[in-house]
């Protein structure tokens, strides 16, 4: 899942104080909606009544965020401006999760590769766990102690 960013100032900033509060409760549900979405900044216009439901703006709110500069008006809705300066494009996301879900693929392969049957327990033991097991012997064979 990815993250927005949001600046730990913004509540300060001139464009945020400049709009109504319920306006600026669209506006971060705008950028929830942008980064859960991967929309680089667009916001649809049919996504707009669910955002207004979640929070409890109306309509002419989307129209104040355009007026201070937040939002840009679109032929298919809105765009976040400067969402992309802040916030990572849908392809690097993309990107990232096809490196991670790989690496976690390699790692899942060399466990599979270094795992042993053992035969008595019918249980899996890889061969960390033989080393761990071994290092143990050794303890209590020099402290004199049985199994």
């Amino acid at each position: 899942m990815p993250w927005v960013k949001v600046s730990d100032d913004l509540y300060s900033h001139p464009k945020i104080v400049a709009a109504p509060p319920l306006a600026r409760s669209l506006f971060i549900a705008g950028l929830c909606h942008c980064a859960a979405g991967l929309t680089d900044g667009a916001i649809a216009t049919g996504a707009l009544p669910l955002l207004l439901a979640q929070t409890g703006a109306k309509a002419g709110h989307a129209k104040d965020l355009v007026s201070v500069g937040l939002w840009s008006s679109t032929a298919t809705g809105w765009e976040v401006n400067d969402y992309l300066d802040y916030n990572p494009s849908r392809e690097k996301v993309q990107a990232e999760r096809d490196a991670a879900r790989l690496r976690k693929e390699r790692q899942r392969s060399r466990g599979r590769d270094a795992v042993d049957q053992d035969g008595a327990s019918g249980r899996f033991v890889s061969r960390r766990d033989d080393q761990r097991d071994g290092r143990r012997e050794s303890r209590r064979e020099s402290r004199g102690v049985s199994p």
